[in-house]
């Protein structure tokens, strides 16, 4: 997964694992919060953060990069100005 989120990042986009959403107080919203980012295994939502043709390209090349990665479109309706990912491996 990590791979994916920096093949978004290194594009100028975001890619962001469901799992990894964290709600915070006010207070450390507006400060520094550190945290370790899990690594999950298996199917995971991912939300995007591209245009639709890049939120369709750089999944595709990230899927081909790996044994066991996959990905669809999730049939939910996608968040204004993003996409929802859900990928099938690694």
């Amino acid at each position: 997964m990590e791979q994916l989120t920096d093949l978004f990042s290194g594009h100028g986009y975001g890619a962001e694992p469901a799992g990894g959403f964290q709600l915070l107080c006010a207070c450390c919203s507006e400060g520094t919060v550190e945290r370790e980012r899990a690594v999950h295994a298996g199917t995971q939502r991912v939300f995007l953060a591209a245009p639709e043709e890049e939120a369709r390209r750089l999944p595709a090349r990230w899927a081909a990069g790996g044994a066991g990665r996959g990905w669809r479109r999730s049939a939910e309706p996608r968040p204004p100005g993003g996409t929802a990912l859900a990928n099938g491996g690694n």
